[in-house]
């Protein structure tokens, strides 16, 4: 259930995969940082649909050299 604030199974692998990403030179949404805390649970005024870490599927990244967006694939 999004609503609980957890990754989904298939999300696992990207925040398990996070840091080594960040090393190789590309940032994940906060949603896949190994600290990530859903910002609706601790905000009960938020709806999890509204929130940019609500979103759960979207993969993709900045390269942090440049600033450009990308997308991931595993």
């Amino acid at each position: 259930n999004p609503t609980d604030g957890v990754l989904f199974e298939a999300e696992i692998f990207w925040r398990d995969h996070q840091l080594w990403l960040k090393e190789c030179g590309y940032l994940l949404r906060p949603r896949y940082h190994v600290d990530w805390k859903a910002s609706w649970v601790r905000n009960k005024r938020l709806d999890y649909a509204d929130c940019e870490d609500g979103i759960s599927g979207l993969l993709d990244a900045t390269r942090i050299v440049d600033g450009k967006h990308v997308i991931m694939k595993k």
